[in-house]
């Protein structure tokens, strides 16, 4: 199977998962070279809601403006809307993790 995901590549891979995907191997994707002929845009900081709320809004800005596309925009805000869903699950899974441990010492 060759589509292109080095975690779907290996024949072994129990559920899509390989060995190379399950040792966080590919958690410094960020500091990998950007793709030839490729704009290189400053790195954002997407760690919280406020920055997703942010950028949200700065995409909104650019659309409404017209720097760039409505489709474009529909599938940035796409993707900040599902980023910002797994930073406030991250958050409420912490915070119920907190509770349960504190539920466990009484």
């Amino acid at each position: 199977m060759s589509n292109g995901w080095p975690s779907m590549q290996q024949k072994d891979a129990q559920n899509g998962v390989s060995d190379w995907a399950a040792s966080g191997a590919n958690t410094d994707v960020d500091d990998a070279p950007p793709p030839p002929g490729s704009k290189v845009s400053p790195r954002l900081r997407l760690n919280t809601i406020a920055d997703v709320k942010r950028e949200y809004r700065r995409l909104y800005v650019e659309a409404r403006n017209g720097q760039i596309t409505s489709g474009d925009a529909s599938k940035l805000g796409y993707l900040l809307q599902a980023l910002a869903n797994l930073i406030a699950d991250c958050d409420l899974e912490g915070r119920l993790g907190a509770l349960e441990s504190r539920q466990g010492k009484k």
